[in-house]
Order: C-alpha cells, then structure tokens, then sequence
C-alpha cells in the first residue's frame, strides 16, 4: 500500500496516481511519460515544462514484513528447538537496525527534504536485503541439517 500524504489515503501498491488529490504519488510526470524527482521543475529527459503535480508519499510495503516477523514471533512456542535458536540469533541481528529505522521514519518523515527520503528509503531497502540474505542463508543450513538425517 502507498500513503498519500496531501490527503492521507491508501493505495493499492501499483497506483502511480491519488485518485482524491489528482497527483502523482512521489513523483512528477511530463507529458511523455518521463517520471521525474518531486524538485523537479522540468523534466530532466525531454526539458518540458509541463510536469504534473507530485505529492509525496510513503510506501507500507515494509510494514507487511514487520507484521510477518510478529506472526513468526508469535508462533515461536510451536517451532523445533533448533528453529527458535536460528529464529533468536536472526532477530538479534535485524532487531535493533528495524527498531531504530521504525523510529526515525515516524519521527523524521515529516521534516526530511527529499534527499533526506531517498537516505531513508535507501536504508529501509538495505535492511530488507540483509534480512533477506539472512533468511536465505538460514533456510539454506536448515535444509542442509534436515536433508543430512
């Protein structure tokens, strides 16, 4: 889901549009299609000056994962003695960076210019790519332990 902030609506993941304020969700557009940065004031491709009204947003993408890591956590009493183990050492590592990029976004979010959104954007990504490869890494040794028995 994609937050409007001009108008504090939810849209499906896709839309590239408000369909309250008319405007383009974190971007500008020309009337080429050239997507441009919400600064923009002409399109960075083709020079028009005819862009449309950008309006920025949040993606809550991240937020699906976070609800995910809840449900796991909450299963936790269920799983085997050597998943609770793995699942313990992963939140460890993840935990702390998660907790302290959640803060940052409520926060700062509001104040941050858009070089400062691509900075935090930026780190959100690089943090779901870590708990990725850690989970990769981790189904990869669990699937060696089992297939060994």
């Amino acid at each position: 889901m994609i937050l409007c902030l001009g108008c504090k609506k939810l849209w499906p993941h896709e839309s590239n549009w408000c369909g309250i304020c008319k405007c383009t969700l974190g971007k500008r557009v020309c009337h080429e299609g050239h997507e441009n940065i919400l600064a923009s004031e002409c399109c960075t491709i083709c020079g028009s000056r005819l862009l449309s009204t950008g309006v920025r947003c949040i993606n809550l993408r991240p937020l699906t994962w976070i609800v995910g890591a809840f449900v796991v956590v909450a299963c936790l009493p269920y799983l085997g003695k050597e998943l609770r183990g793995l699942w313990h050492q992963l939140l460890s590592l993840v935990l702390p960076s998660l907790a302290t990029l959640i803060v940052l976004s409520i926060v700062l979010i509001p104040f941050l210019g858009e070089k400062g959104l691509k900075m935090l954007s930026g780190a959100w990504l690089a943090l779901f790519r870590l708990l990725t490869s850690l989970v990769t890494s981790a189904t990869r040794l669990l699937d060696r332990a089992f297939n060994r028995k």
